[in-house]
C-alpha cells in the first residue's frame, strides 16, 4: 500500500511526498503556544478602516496568491513558485517566536466584512541599532481605495511610537511610481546610500525618521 504505515520501522511504504505534507500540516496546525499568542497581541495595531495582525495558518492561501501572482509581484521582486511561496510561508510564521524578532509580517483585513486587503513586511537590517526596512503588497482587486496610504500611515505610526523605532526605511523599483508618490506623500525622502547591504536591482531607497523619539 502506497500511503500507509503498517506499524513497522523496516515496512515503512509511506511516500516521501505524503510524509511531508503530514508533517506540514500537523506543524502548523498545532494549537498556538502561549509565546505566539502573547506576540501576536503585542504586533497587532489598526487604522480607522483596516486592521494588521501578524500572519497566521488561516492566511496561507491569500498569502500563496498574492506571491505567484505576476500582477502583484511587478515590482517586489517577481513572481515565485508555488513551493517557494509555501516555504516563504512557513519562515514567516516561524519567524514571529525568533528572540529577537528579525522579521514580521502582517496581515491586513477590512475591519467591517474582513476582507483581505494585503500584506506588510517588516526586517530589521541590524537589530542592535534598530535599523528596520518595511515593504507593502496589495491585492489589485482593493486597489483605489486607499487602502495603502492609510495602512502604511498607521504602520509608520505603530513602528515610531509602539515599536520605537529611530527610523523606517523602504525599497522601491525605478518604475514603481504610484508606491514612490505614496513615500513621498508621507513624508519620506530619498537617500543615496543606506547602512546596510543594498540590492543589487535597479531602485530607490527611501527613509522616515522618528522626530518624536
Amino acid at each position: 500500500m502506497i500511503k500507509s504505515i503498517d506499524g513497522s520501522i523496516d515496512k515503512l511504504t509511506l511516500s516521501r511526498l505524503t510524509l511531508l505534507q503530514c508533517f506540514y500540516h500537523l506543524l502548523l496546525s498545532q494549537p498556538y503556544t502561549s509565546k505566539y499568542l502573547e506576540k501576536f497581541t503585542k504586533y497587532q495595531f489598526s487604522s480607522e478602516r483596516l486592521v494588521m495582525k501578524p500572519l497566521q495558518y488561516k492566511d496561507k492561501q491569500f498569502y500563496i496568491e498574492l506571491f505567484t501572482s505576476k500582477k502583484v509581484t511587478k515590482y517586489t521582486g517577481g513572481v515565485i513558485s508555488q513551493k517557494q511561496a509555501q516555504q516563504n510561508f512557513v519562515n514567516s510564521l516561524k519567524a514571529i517566536t525568533a528572540e529577537p524578532v528579525q522579521y514580521l509580517t502582517w496581515l491586513v483585513s477590512t475591519k467591517n466584512d474582513k476582507q483581505n486587503v494585503g500584506i506588510m513586511t517588516l526586517l530589521w537590517r541590524d537589530q542592535q541599532k534598530q535599523l528596520a526596512e518595511f515593504g507593502v503588497m496589495f491585492n489589485p482587486k482593493q486597489h483605489n481605495q486607499g487602502y495603502c496610504c492609510e495602512s502604511t500611515k498607521s504602520f509608520i505610526s505603530y513602528c515610531f511610537n509602539t515599536l520605537k523605532l529611530p527610523s523606517l526605511y523602504s525599497f522601491t523599483l525605478n518604475e514603481n511610481v504610484t508606491s514612490q508618490h505614496i513615500l513621498k506623500k508621507l513624508e519620506f525622502n530619498k537617500v543615496v546610500s543606506v547602512p546596510f547591504k543594498q540590492l543589487v536591482i535597479g531602485g530607490l531607497y527611501w527613509k522616515k525618521v522618528n522626530n518624536e523619539k
